[in-house]
């Protein structure tokens, strides 16, 4: 038995929302390449790619020049991009480069940040491959854990085999890529410009642009997850020809569930065709290695979650980021002693929230767990550390369990208990301001400034949540 494969479309964490695309530019599945990428590159097109998708984001390229600041001279700037992409000029800017730590011990990622206007070319590029690459738009983490999960229950397996290839985007090689691309993909100027924009140096500040680069993929791109999937694609296909396993694959993690006579006949097979494509596996061992295999009933850890029989629950080093978060929260009421403040912030490190239709926070993400034990040690926590801070009886704290039957049963009895800020009025958006600017900034916003500057700040509070979960590889 094989499972089907897939990927996220954006980086770490949880999956977020495929792009979207016009209605006017789906076609039937005969439209050509070329005809869809003509649709997409209009200037009207690419410049509701801007509003939907760049404006409002922060960060800036090697350029210097905000997102926002292109709204000035949009139409002028949209016609450019679409001529020169089109006629297969277009170059990109050298991507900022920004670290990403990942904890002691371990190499920091490396994060590429385009300028405004390559963001707008990149979204472009994303909604053409995706549109003629569907297997690339992926699904979200709980969901592979779910089918893993089941499989482990149906009792048909005892072993696993856990593989993590090293260094993944920067070693996917670029003839790789082309080879894909080309499978439905003839216009050179397509290819160009997704090819142009993986061999585009990522430089460090305050150096001048390297030379290209010759292999991997830049981490942070529009585009970065789908060229992964396309090259990771044959890998999944090889999968499916062996027998008597279930294969499954996040990103670059593999896990294979299949009988403990199967295990270096599946391994070494899956371990070629990785090699093949020019990737290399980390080498298996026994217990938490990145690379592993052994016995279901000793337990295995994926995407996150520990896998002990029937038992799915969460490891170790996820429990305690959602521990120091709460002490965290604790702390800084210390310092503040805004009672309020706590009590709101606490509340969204319970329950997290939905934002933009999808879901955010820690326990957002282990949904998928069965240990209610886990769940009702967390709430003692809370307590414990309510009565070491001497905090009021009057702090209203949400519960971890109650939290969870609500995100696992959302159109019962507690369907509200999950904040969700899509739904949220003025007087709600000032609230949550209040907890990260204070009162008094937050009285200086006008009700027009309001709606932005709520937005502004739903990004770092969910970056904030994202941090609850860690690295899940």
């Amino acid at each position: 038995m094989v499972y089907e494969v897939a990927s996220e479309i954006s980086t770490d964490a949880f999956a977020r929302s495929a792009s979207h695309i016009e209605p006017s530019i789906v076609r039937p599945a005969r439209v050509t390449a070329a005809t869809l990428f003509r649709s997409i590159t209009t200037p009207s097109n690419l410049r509701r790619l801007y509003h939907d998708h760049i404006e409002d984001k922060g960060a800036h390229g090697r350029d210097g020049i905000h997102p926002k600041s292109l709204a000035t001279d949009l139409d002028v700037v949209t016609k450019l991009i679409s001529r020169k992409v089109r006629m297969g000029s277009y170059r990109f800017t050298g991507y900022r480069e920004v670290l990403e730590l990942k904890g002691a011990g371990r190499a920091p990622r490396v994060l590429s940040i385009p300028t405004a206007r390559d963001r707008i070319v990149l979204r472009a590029l994303a909604d053409c491959l995706t549109a003629l690459f569907p297997q690339t738009r992926g699904v979200i983490p709980h969901q592979r854990v779910l089918e893993v999960a089941t499989a482990v229950a149906a009792g048909t397996y005892d072993s696993y085999i856990k593989l993590d290839i090293v260094n993944f985007y920067p070693s996917i090689v670029h003839s790789q890529i082309e080879q894909e691309l080309r499978t439905k993909i003839r216009k050179k100027e397509i290819l160009g410009a997704v090819l142009g924009a993986v061999r585009t140096p990522t430089v460090p500040s305050g150096q001048r642009d390297r030379t290209p680069n010759e292999r991997g993929v830049p981490q942070g791109l529009a585009i970065s997850n789908i060229l992964a999937e396309l090259v990771m694609g044959k890998i999944d296909a090889a999968a499916s020809t062996l027998d008597d396993c279930a294969y499954f694959r996040y990103v670059d993690d593999i896990l294979i569930l299949c009988n403990g006579t199967s295990i270096n006949r599946v391994r070494d097979s899956i371990i070629n065709e990785c090699e093949d494509s020019g990737l290399k596996v980390h080498l298996t061992a026994a217990g938490e290695a990145k690379s592993s295999s052994g016995s279901i009933l000793d337990g295995f850890s994926y995407l996150g979650y520990k896998f002990s029989g029937s038992a799915v629950t969460v490891r170790k080093r996820s429990v305690q980021n959602i521990e120091t978060s709460i002490a965290r929260a604790f702390t800084r009421y210390k310092n503040d002693g805004n009672l309020q403040q706590l009590q709101d912030r606490l509340n969204l490190i319970v329950t997290g929230c939905v934002y933009g239709g999808v879901s955010y926070g820690w326990l957002n993400y282990f949904r998928q767990m069965n240990d209610i034990a886990l769940l009702k040690r967390l709430d003692v926590t809370m307590e414990t550390m309510k009565r070491r801070h001497k905090i009021p009886a009057t702090l209203r704290v949400k519960r971890f369990v109650r939290a969870y039957w609500s995100i696992r049963y959302p159109f019962g009895k507690d369907r509200n208990y999950i904040p969700n800020f899509d739904l949220a009025n003025m007087a709600q958006m000032r609230r949550v301001l209040i907890i990260h600017l204070g009162e008094k900034e937050v009285a200086k916003i006008t009700d027009d400034e309001l709606p932005a500057t709520f937005k502004r700040i739903m990004r770092k509070v969910i970056i904030d949540l994202e941090k609850d979960i860690g690295h899940i590889s």
